[in-house]
């Protein structure tokens, strides 16, 4: 589960991402709009989640986006 934290004047997202690794990402959001922040928190984990998973089902690392020509080849 990521977390959210104020750097600057911004709200920045903590995640893991499909390797595993935390990663550090800002928001285009500001303190006091926290809702919206933690749905782009989630978001993102559903992202690296989605490219986890595909990359697990196939055998390959990750390269990128999930295109249409790629994952056919799965």
């Amino acid at each position: 589960m990521g977390s959210l934290y104020v750097k600057g004047s911004k709200l920045w997202a903590r995640y893991k991402d499909e390797r595993g690794q935390w990663k550090g990402s800002p928001t285009p959001y500001r303190p006091g709009d926290d809702a919206k922040a933690r749905l782009f928190v989630k978001r993102l984990e559903n992202q690296c989640a989605a490219k986890r998973s595909y990359g697990e089902q196939s055998g390959q690392e990750p390269k990128g986006p999930v295109t249409v020509a790629r994952y056919a080849d799965r």
